[in-house]
């Protein structure tokens, strides 16, 4: 029998979804996109145009979808029916015809949760944090906010910000368990598969990651 291969290391997984989930791949698609552009027709199908991020959020009964950075909808429905008036668990067809013209390979859908739902903190931390960054906050969970690491799925995100001596500034974003996971199970019923969950700043996302990980999602019900 053959020795079982290793399992990725966390941290190396962490890095790939925090990279999958920033606004960098986007930028690097759409730059890539323009300069794709100026290629003759022809020689357009031979490279591809990178990830193309679209920002779907939910507001009351309503869900809307835009492309991240632009503020024109490009769909909307309610909770109980599609644009429609058939059934939810159409909607992945009506993301479908929206999408229609975003390569299937490069599609990345964000969840935006409005700024309300969401804890946002700077915190002071030593530089000797950085090699830890998640497991530092973590344990700091309780003491800057109100609830338990339990309670939260949470990112951190480093800051440019000046800080005294030896320290650096870092921002908590974090959303309560209860918030979240009604809307992930919503999703999961209408068939949605999303790639990030992240903070609607403007007509744009903030660029952090809050989507748990599949052993993470428990909730079972709407």
């Amino acid at each position: 029998m053959s020795p079982a291969k290793p399992s990725k290391p966390p941290l190396l997984d962490r890095v790939r979804r925090g990279w999958r989930a920033s606004p960098l791949p986007g930028f690097l698609g759409w730059w890539g996109g323009e300069l794709r552009n100026l290629l003759p027709l022809r020689w357009r199908g031979w490279v591809g145009s990178g990830a193309d991020w679209h920002l779907l959020q939910h507001t009351g009964a309503q869900w809307t979808l835009r492309r991240s950075g632009q503020g024109e909808l490009l769909a909307s429905w309610d909770d109980g029916t599609d644009a429609t008036g058939g059934d939810a668990r159409a909607q992945p067809a009506v993301l479908d015809a929206a999408l229609r013209n975003v390569d299937r390979e490069d599609r990345r859908l964000a969840l935006l949760l409005p700024s309300a739902l969401v804890l946002r903190r700077t915190l002071a931390l030593p530089r000797a944090a950085r090699d830890n960054l998640l497991q530092v906050v973590a344990f700091e969970m309780d003491r800057q906010t109100p609830f338990t690491v339990a309670q939260v799925y949470y990112a951190v995100r480093e800051l440019a910000t000046p800080a005294t001596a030896g320290r650096f500034h870092a921002e908590l974003v974090a959303v309560t368990r209860g918030t979240l996971d009604p809307l992930l199970a919503r999703l999961r019923t209408q068939g949605i598969p999303i790639d990030a969950v992240d903070v609607a700043v403007g007509n744009d996302r903030l660029g952090v990651n809050l989507l748990p990980s599949t052993g993470e999602f428990t909730y079972d019900t709407i």
